[in-house]
């Protein structure tokens, strides 16, 4: 049954010389005498002392009552309601005013961002508002009104069509009633509703009203029994997601209003761990549900609801995969949200892919290059004073690349032997337009590695050996998303980063979005200043600790040019300009960690710094 109340507020004025008023609230909620929830249709209120009787009906929630000739009321603080709650998209919000005056609307979500405002002239009574909303999560809507600050929580269950706040009306028509009432009447109170198709009426209530009080108005038990309804087997198991649902294949004799999956880490899941719906009425449902963490296992119960209240079917299992090469850990780098997973390593390449003999890897036009790619097989490894070795025939592997260096052939390197991942040439390829020639061929003063400039990248254009032969797969994060990553990013501990080092070796550590405070104390974390003995960690402990919750190390790996072991060096795909006209686009960024500092340095691109890719979650 549906968790609705409807609401009657008596402004009630006693009949004294000083002409005080006094105010008399009664809250409604149905119910059955077996504990299942009722929605209430309306609410009869007859005085029998003073021979009068009114209806509240819903949705209308309120209506107030005062003696003629007697002053007003006085003011009560405003209602907020929202219904339906949890919807799909869209729902209707009810502010309720006891006087004309501003409110100010404004949505949250999960992260704390705004992600709509609006600001409103009101009348007094019920003012109706539809509020639309883009993702499928909780969101807090907070509200600010002459009477003061109210805030509910909005559960959207579907992707909507964007973040909106509209007014649809106000409804007066029962705010006020000029009904005479006096504390001290009597009340008879009765309540009607829709159950299983017919108009039933609850127990009646009789007494004397002098304070305000909160009623369960009880109707007869319902004849109804559960639905019968079974769990499907799981299909399309992805990184966050799964096709899951059931069949409700009896009703138990009243509608079924809701039926859907869900879901928990722990077994016997219920609607109060997670869940998903998909429609209403008995038969076969499925759900693409989209709620779930990389490599872990959830258990899945289908569910049905009627009259009777909650049935669950069957439980399976269900785990989640982890894309080839990647950490398990989400991070939100973007607006609205967006996260990617890490790769398990820094990038190498060799160009016998570690052996003796001369390696090649398929490139996305169905080609091949000369080497092989993979990631760093540990998180902690680096190649170090070995990448000056750096040559098209180097047996070894190497860490560090310039800017851009997948191996794509520039259309202006007409030799194609410049810019490779072994590449260290700083010469000028073409003057006119390109200057060095380290990513895109055309303007590349003015382009990131990104779209189709991500050609250059190292995710799209080549196969990585322990990581994937999706073309598009892994790419580099943009300047402003390292920046969101490290500064701006709301994670449910607090914590973003923290300097480190493990067995030694110096590096940043940046948790994932649902780190755990309790897994394991990181000193003076979001710190810059940090050194890297802060926090001085084991290769034991790492992986058993920090990699199993999906946290990413960054270890310091100095340049190419300059074996600079205190410090970390990460390109971004964001081109930079120089101060010199010549060079104007020899430049990019790259985000510097040094032990006391993390700064952003705009470096030329044939400088050998490492590479960290990321992808998205699907």
């Amino acid at each position: 049954m549906k968790k609705v109340a409807i609401f009657l507020t008596i402004m009630a004025v006693a009949l004294a010389q000083s002409a005080i008023s006094q105010d008399i609230t009664l809250r409604f909620t149905g119910a059955t005498t077996d504990g299942n929830y009722v929605q209430l249709d309306s609410v009869w209120v007859e005085n029998v002392t003073r021979s009068w009787r009114e209806a509240i009906v819903y949705p209308d929630t309120v209506m107030s009552f005062s003696l003629t000739g007697i002053a007003d009321a006085q003011s009560h603080a405003s209602e907020l309601a929202a219904y339906p709650n949890p919807f799909n998209g869209t729902t209707n919000v009810t502010v309720t005013l006891p006087q004309s005056g501003n409110a100010v609307l404004q949505l949250y979500n999960l992260a704390g961002q705004k992600v709509a405002e609006r600001s409103f002239d009101l009348q007094a009574g019920n003012n109706i508002f539809e509020v639309a909303l883009q993702k499928p999560q909780v969101y807090l809507l907070a509200v600010t009104t002459p009477q003061g600050h109210s805030t509910i929580k909005l559960l959207n269950r579907k992707a909507g069509g964007g973040n909106g706040i509209s007014l649809r009306g106000n409804v007066v028509e029962k705010r006020h009633s000029t009904q005479p009432f006096q504390s001290g009447d009597e009340l008879k109170i009765v309540g009607i509703s829709i159950i299983n198709g017919s108009v039933e009426t609850s127990q009646e209530v009789l007494q004397a009203q002098t304070v305000s009080q909160d009623f369960t108005l009880l109707f007869s038990a319902s004849t109804a029994n559960l639905a019968t309804v079974t769990t499907s087997a799981a299909s399309n198991v992805a990184t966050i997601s799964a096709d899951l649902g059931g069949n409700v294949t009896s009703d138990g004799g009243s509608t079924v209003t809701h039926r859907g999956i869900c879901y928990s880490t722990s077994h016997n899941p219920t609607t109060s761990t997670g869940y998903w719906t998909s429609g209403s009425g008995t038969g076969s449902f499925t759900a693409h549900v989209t709620r779930f963490l990389p490599a872990t296992t959830y258990y899945i119960r289908a569910f049905a609801i009627n009259a009777a209240g909650t049935a669950y079917g069957n439980e399976i299992s269900i785990t989640t995969t982890l894309p080839t090469g990647a950490l398990k850990g989400l991070f939100t780098v973007g607006e609205r949200g967006r996260k990617v997973l890490f790769s398990q390593g820094n990038l190498q390449w060799s160009a016998t892919g570690g052996g003796s003999t001369a390696t090649t890897h398929v490139v996305h036009n169905n080609g091949r290059a000369a080497g092989t790619w993979r990631f760093a097989p540990n998180q902690w490894d680096t190649i170090g004073a070995a990448n000056s070795n750096a040559s098209s025939s180097y047996t070894g592997w190497i860490d560090l690349f310039g800017w851009g260096t997948s191996g794509y052939h520039n259309a202006n390197d007409t030799t194609n032997t410049n810019y490779q991942p072994y590449s260290t040439s700083n010469s000028i390829v073409d003057t006119a337009r390109n200057y060095y020639g380290y990513g895109p061929s055309t303007n590349m003063r003015y382009l990131d590695l990104v779209r189709t400039s991500a050609l250059y990248d190292w995710g799209y254009y080549n196969v990585i050996s322990n990581g994937g032969t999706w073309p598009n797969l892994w790419r580099t994060l943009t300047k402003g998303e390292w920046d969101t990553l490290l500064y701006y990013r709301n994670t449910s501990s607090g914590i973003r980063y923290a300097k480190a080092s493990i067995d030694g070796l110096g590096g940043l550590i940046i948790v994932p979005d649902n780190w755990d405070t309790t897994t394991y104390t990181l000193n003076r974390p979001n710190t810059p200043s940090a050194t890297y003995s802060t926090n001085a960690l084991t290769a034991t402990q790492w992986v058993s600790i920090f990699e199993s919750c999906g946290c990413v190390f960054l270890p310091v790996t100095g340049s190419r040019n300059s074996q600079y072991t205190s410090g970390g060096f990460y390109w971004s795909s964001t081109h930079a300009g120089a101060t010199s006209t010549q060079h104007a686009s020899s430049h990019a960024y790259c985000l510097n960690f040094l032990s006391g500092t993390i700064v952003w340095g705009n470096y030329l691109r044939c400088s050998g710094y490492s590479v960290r890719v990321v992808r998205e979650p699907e």
